[in-house]
């Protein structure tokens, strides 16, 4: 029972709560289940510990149960029955929810009657060939573990690791397509968390949410998060494009610019330890240039001359940009750069692989890097 809870909260990312309106909405649950008159039904929802909690409670008669009230806002809540180790989720919100339990297959169940259980119901029908898929490769997994099969445990990650690249697209095809759902919303929290979408790609995604989508709590929660100046970026996020001009007055696309594996390197000519940097990094990138490996330096100087100077002195023949802000620098304000230097090692789609390496730390990273790619 546990496991079910941990499953389905962590899709929901730990959000117990979507709100959608001040004014508390009358609910009706109208249930079927074929068990014995007077066994008990629960309403559930799980804490932030994601531990169920017993809101309201039932009983079966006729193989029906009701329940009603006022939510102020819609939860993700959960169907127990006594004597049974299942959980039905479901959206409680305002209107009629209609839940048919199968009891021997809790997969044939079904919760509908309002938009966002529908849009739930859509999403389970659209992704369970891939959630079945993933979790027949978890059992074989584990039995292969248990066999001390490292090589087919090695493929079977290959196969789990596709089959979850199928899932997210399908997600994200989802999202994209309603902009009125409250999963839309739970699914750019996620795709956020799981550093599949970066904070400017979530914000412009979030923007596209209807109102009363963004209006929920979730949907001022995570509003509040996007709009945080103090955004990591971590290993494993895609890093946000930008467009900045070069020495001699052209524009610069990063993403155009990305390599096999590329080195973004915050860095200034007034910067002692970042000139101390850089005869290591002309010798990686000499090493290196010819398989791949790229590097683009971004300037937080204020003086063209002396930032071009620099570059001259220190034989910097890569790519650079600057906008000549010092610390108001658009670029180090995405990236929220509070020192130099500052590096990100960067796949050709843009991934962080590393972060602030520097020295023999760096070089042997990029020799791994260029050589397994």
């Amino acid at each position: 029972m546990k496991k079910s809870y941990e499953y389905l909260i962590s899709f929901f990312l730990i959000v117990i709560s979507l709100s959608c309106s001040s004014e508390p909405g009358l609910f009706n649950i109208y249930g079927t289940i074929g068990v014995d008159d007077d066994t008990k039904v629960y309403r559930v929802i799980a804490d932030q510990n994601n531990q169920p909690i017993r809101i309201d409670s039932t009983f079966v008669i006729d193989s029906a149960f009701k329940m009603n009230g006022n939510t102020q806002f819609p939860l993700v809540s959960f169907i127990q029955i006594d004597g049974y180790n299942f959980n039905i989720p479901f959206i409680l919100e305002e209107g009629n929810i209609k839940i048919k339990i199968d009891k021997d297959n809790t997969n044939l169940s079904r919760v509908s009657g309002t938009v966002s259980n529908e849009h739930f119901n859509k999403y389970k029908l659209e992704t369970k060939e891939f959630v079945d898929a993933v979790n027949e490769i978890r059992n074989d997994i584990q039995i292969a573990a248990q066999n001390g099969n490292n090589n087919l445990i090695n493929d079977l990650q290959e196969d789990y690791k596709s089959v979850q690249d199928q899932i997210y697209a399908l997600e994200m095809e989802f999202q994209k397509n309603n902009y009125d759902s409250f999963l839309s919303l739970i699914l750019i929290d996620r795709f956020v968390n799981v550093k599949m979408m970066t904070i400017p790609e979530a914000k412009e995604e979030f923007d596209k949410l209807t109102d009363r989508i963004r209006n929920s709590e979730i949907g001022k929660k995570l509003n509040e998060f996007l709009q945080s100046p103090n955004q990591p970026l971590d290993v494993g996020y895609i890093v946000p494009d930008f467009d900045a001009p070069s020495p001699d007055g052209l524009t610069i696309n990063l993403k155009k610019e990305l390599g096999k594996v590329t080195l973004l390197e915050f860095w200034a000519s007034w910067c002692a330890p970042c000139r101390r940097e850089n005869p290591n990094l002309v010798k990686i990138y000499n090493r290196h240039k010819d398989e791949g490996f790229n590097i683009i330096g971004v300037s937080l100087d204020k003086n063209k001359n002396q930032w071009t100077q620099a570059i001259a002195d220190d034989y910097l023949t890569w790519k650079h940009v600057s906008n000549l802000k010092f610390w108001q620098d658009p670029i180090a304000k995405l990236y929220n750069i509070t020192a130099i230097p500052a590096s990100f090692i960067l796949d050709q789609d843009g991934k962080i692989l590393a972060k602030n390496l520097r020295g023999s730390q760096l070089a042997s990273k990029i020799s791994e890097l260029v050589g397994n790619r």
